[in-house]
């Protein structure tokens, strides 16, 4: 019986949310995005509060390590990581990317119609480039998580293995370049901390466990600064 605290900042919405074993308590949401590290250490005393459970009842915290919002994902993973060392409780680290495909794996199953068609998430990383992979229905990877410029990529030569469907920021930002793909683009796709339930509780029951010290944000690309005259 796993009590998981989740946490989620790295996009628009902040999120966290109590499970129990693999159950939402509750659940609080944050739309400001430039305040989630002002909104998140009281956010995670009321979440706890509001669904009847102690600090100490706590058995794992898990958090989203990215791709997305920089900032996001270290305000997000410096919380979690903190918690669980001050509590001495293992962290979960999830990736966005497979959180939102078993999002839609769990939430948006009118868009899924046999098993013949791919997921892919993307989020927005600016000049039609994003972050983004391609699953399965049953989770396996079709192309790996990494950053991708939608010009430069045929879609087409996954479509022996299934249609396409797209979601995320990047998805309802670039629909235009998919026009000659068979493909659906799921508009208005949101997810949030209850999403990452099943992913937490699941790791939780195999110990897949991050190690505090050395874990790191899966940023998938390199800073780059750009200077006025370049």
């Amino acid at each position: 019986m796993a009590v998981i605290l989740n946490i989620d900042t790295t996009h628009e919405t902040g999120s966290v949310s109590v499970g129990k074993d693999g159950k939402l308590l509750h659940e609080l949401t944050h739309t400001e995005m430039r305040d989630h590290a002002g909104w998140l250490q009281n956010a995670i005393g009321s979440v706890l509060e509001l669904a009847g459970v102690a600090f100490s009842d706590i058995d794992a915290i898990a958090v989203t390590g990215g791709p997305g919002s920089y900032t996001g994902i270290r305000v997000g993973l410096a919380s979690a990581k903190g918690l669980a060392y001050a509590l001495k409780k293992p962290m979960i680290q999830i990736n966005t990317l497979k959180l939102m495909a078993n999002t839609v794996r769990l939430r948006y199953t009118d868009h899924i119609r046999g098993d013949n068609v791919l997921l892919c998430p993307m989020i927005d990383a600016r000049r039609e480039e994003v972050w983004m992979g391609i699953y399965g229905v049953s989770g396996e990877i079709i192309l790996t998580e990494g950053p991708q410029i939608l010009t430069n990529i045929d879609f087409n030569k996954y479509l022996t293995k299934g249609s396409l469907l797209f979601f995320g920021s990047g998805a309802d930002k670039y629909n235009y370049l998919f026009n000659s793909v068979e493909s659906e683009v799921l508009s208005g796709f949101v997810y949030t901390a209850s999403d990452m339930i099943d992913i937490s509780e699941n790791y939780y029951k195999a110990e897949k466990f991050a190690d505090l010290f050395y874990s790191e944000p899966y940023y998938l690309k390199e800073f780059y600064t750009y200077s006025k005259n370049s």
